[in-house]
């Protein structure tokens, strides 16, 4: 990865004052095809092996990653939420918007900028893909 560290976004809630910081790190291709590796699953259809992804536990992994801290968000208490995986996927799911874009897709969007990447919409890879990559990259490493 080109760099761990999180940056600071402002995530200002559409039709209100209210705003929450969201610190967003870096995803880069390499890490998206290291956690797709962790969770791959071999099954078999007809005459050949595939990997599946459980994306059960795959998304909260990088949600986990891209959403490095936030701030802004209370509980039931007035007490700053707690920073923590149960509490970061709260925070990915919320339902406010942000010039029109919902929380989820700005933090997957701050995160592919982060990286280097370039703006815009990322259509999902194919499974084939996916598993082209992996087995390019098992290849590589000799294993």
């Amino acid at each position: 990865m080109k760099n761990n560290e999180g940056t600071w976004f402002d995530f200002r809630i559409d039709g209100t004052n209210g705003s929450i910081g969201l610190k967003i790190r870096p995803v880069d291709m390499k890490t998206v095809i290291a956690l797709n590796e962790k969770h791959a699953v071999s099954c078999k259809r007809k005459t050949y092996k595939v990997k599946n992804i459980n994306w059960d536990n795959l998304i909260p992994e990088i949600i986990d990653h891209e959403l490095e801290d936030f701030s802004g968000i209370v509980n039931e208490d007035n007490m700053p939420l707690e920073v923590n995986l149960e509490n970061k996927r709260k925070v990915f799911n919320l339902p406010f918007t942000y010039r029109g874009q919902d929380i989820s897709g700005f933090i997957m969007e701050k995160s592919a900028e982060l990286s280097g990447l370039p703006k815009g919409s990322y259509p999902a890879a194919s499974e084939s893909t996916l598993i082209s990559l992996m087995n390019k990259r098992r290849k590589n490493d000799g294993r």
